[in-house]
């Protein structure tokens, strides 16, 4: 997990793996979800154990701390 700069002032979280290599986080977010297209997942801080992610996203303008819990 972690932030990579598309542009100056502008990253997204990313999540890689060794059969997957570099993936954009915002693109595995539900089509469903509420915050599709009004939120922009920033940076990954940590990972534990059962695959939850706490980062920070961009909502509506304003950055906030987040907390993704993976559907498998």
């Amino acid at each position: 997990m972690g932030r990579s700069g598309q542009r100056e002032f502008y990253t997204r979280m990313f999540l890689w793996t060794p059969e997957t290599g570099m993936l954009d986080v915002n693109d595995l977010v539900d089509p469903a979800d509420p915050l599709k297209g009004v939120a922009r997942l920033d940076d990954a801080a940590a990972v534990n154990a059962s695959g939850q992610i706490v980062g920070q996203a961009l909502i509506r303008g304003q950055l906030r701390a987040v907390l993704l819990t993976p559907v498998r």
